[in-house]
């Protein structure tokens, strides 16, 4: 008979008021079907390592704030790990990141340095936003090269593969094949294979083991991995594998598609880096043509790098755009039901904004962290609230 898999398939593809008596009673007898394995994506070692974080705060945030500073720090990788947290996201509600994620087109952004370019590109890669959910996005924080792209994506369903082996167990051939071609094409078959084997062999270690609600779903799940994984590793076993086909983004998508992901998606972060006049001309010629392939594109850039004739934004900030961004946080990190106001005066943070916006060659949230753990180390730990006269105070002092 079929293997459990595909009967629990079979029951739940067959509607069983069209079946004979007899065969329904069969069917009828199946176990329920149970959950699919968590999905639990992208993986984590997909974003840039969290720089060393900072010292000891000052007492005045240590003591006033539980040492959790709700102003943004000088670079969006020292708070990792709350930025991609889903239960504590604190990504601000800039009217450009609710646009970005539903362009369907090559975008470039840019930005002075500390305006939340990498925060942007990080929170999209890092599915933060309800539309880019159940997306296969390709974070690249440098240019490397068009050839590099197919092999990202490969490396990136592999992983997906690896971390949730239940979702090939559903497969007809046709999607299966096409996968084990496109991910050998890009990434070599032995590299596939040995992956593959790995990843077999280490099931019972899988940690998306532990999230069964019981004994005999970790059973079922540990089935379902083990079938699809050795079909996958069977399906063009011993086969020359051709090289890259030129229309991979039709593979990739179709493949995609199989491992319901509802869009794919590239981000290039180019704002750490010297994006040179060559890179910029590749760019401009692939981004289009993945574009019309169904593979939209999000580049990063510094002030005035960005082509003119392209599809273009800059991360602007507001007064009110600021302001949303500090309650936000604040009420983020220490409940909805507290207020800015309990440790800054509303004139006060007036005040520090426009100090922030001050500079156009530095990103208003940059400046703003800044002026702020200037101004809260000049505290002591009792103060009640920030006012005017302790931000002048504090301003004229480091002049």
């Amino acid at each position: 008979g079929l293997p459990e898999p595909q009967r629990r398939l079979l029951r739940q593809a067959i509607p069983l008021d069209a079946l004979p008596e007899s065969l329904r009673a069969q069917l009828e007898q199946l176990p329920p079907p149970l959950s699919p394995q968590p999905r639990r994506w992208p993986p984590e070692d997909l974003i840039p390592l969290a720089l060393p974080g900072r010292a000891r705060p000052p007492r005045f945030i240590e003591h006033r704030l539980r040492g959790q500073d709700p102003f943004p720090p000088e670079r969006a990788e020292e708070e990792l790990q709350r930025l991609l947290d889903p239960r504590r996201s604190i990504f601000w509600p800039h009217p450009l990141w609710e646009h970005l994620v539903q362009i369907r087109q090559p975008v470039w952004v840019e930005g002075p340095p500390g305006s939340g370019r990498t925060a942007m590109a990080i929170a999209m890669a890092g599915l933060l936003h309800p539309r880019l959910q159940n997306s296969l996005i390709l974070y690249l924080p440098a240019w490397i090269g068009p050839e590099g792209i197919p092999r990202g994506f490969a490396r990136l369903l592999l992983r997906f593969i690896r971390g949730h082996p239940t979702w090939l167990a559903s497969l007809d051939r046709p999607p299966q094949r096409l996968l084990s071609r496109f991910l050998k094409s890009a990434l070599g078959a032995e590299v596939v294979e040995e992956s593959l084997h790995h990843a077999l062999l280490h099931l019972e270690e899988a940690p998306w083991l532990k999230e069964a609600k019981d004994k005999d779903q970790q059973a079922i799940w540990l089935q379902e991995a083990r079938y699809g994984l050795r079909r996958l590793l069977q399906e063009g076993s011993g086969v020359h594998v051709p090289a890259l086909s030129e229309t991979w983004t039709d593979e990739l998508l179709s493949c995609a598609q199989a491992l319901e992901f509802h869009q794919v998606r590239v981000i290039i972060d180019l704002s750490g880096s010297t994006a040179d006049d060559t890179t910029l001309r590749a760019l401009i010629d692939f981004l289009p043509r993945w574009g019309i392939a169904g593979i939209p594109s999000t580049v990063f850039l510094p002030v005035g790098r960005s082509p003119l004739d392209q599809e273009r934004y800059e991360i602007r900030w507001e007064d009110g755009m600021l302001k949303q961004l500090m309650d936000h946080r604040y009420r983020t990190i220490l409940g909805s039901h507290r207020a800015l106001a309990e440790i800054i005066d509303p004139e006060a943070l007036e005040r520090l904004i426009q100090a922030a916006r001050s500079d156009p060659q530095e990103g208003a949230p940059r400046r703003l962290g800044r002026l702020w753990r200037r101004i809260a180390e000049s505290l002591p730990a009792e103060h009640p609230r920030v006012t005017v006269k302790d931000i002048e105070k504090a301003m004229n002092r480091n002049a």
